[in-house]
């Protein structure tokens, strides 16, 4: 008899011990659980404001190339008109040249 109560007890010990090593198991897995929701949660934030930063670097990107491009039609417009300039001044230089050769010759 008291052969089969200390094997009860063995066996209720055991199941307790058992019982206890699930309710840890599930607390762990509960842990990781929530850590894994914690990292997801930052992983998403970063994202987010990756995001938002490329976003941003787009827009001065963009800002730059339009600056860039009214800069260089501002440039090539100074060109142009720079070039008109001179043609008239050669014109007119050519003129006098010109009128000083016939003046010469008459």
């Amino acid at each position: 008899r008291r052969r089969s109560s200390t094997s009860e007890s063995a066996l209720l010990a055991g199941g307790a011990v058992a019982s206890k090593r699930r309710s840890n198991k599930k607390e762990d897995v509960e842990r990781e659980n929530q850590s894994l929701r914690i990292s997801v949660a930052q992983l998403m934030d970063a994202n987010t404001q990756l995001r938002a930063q490329n976003a941003a670097q787009d827009a001065d990107r963009e800002w730059y190339v339009a600056r860039h491009e009214q800069e260089r039609n501002s440039v090539d417009d100074q060109v142009e008109q720079l070039s008109r300039q001179l043609a008239a001044l050669l014109g007119i230089r050519q003129a006098q040249n010109l009128q000083e050769a016939i003046a010469i010759v008459s």
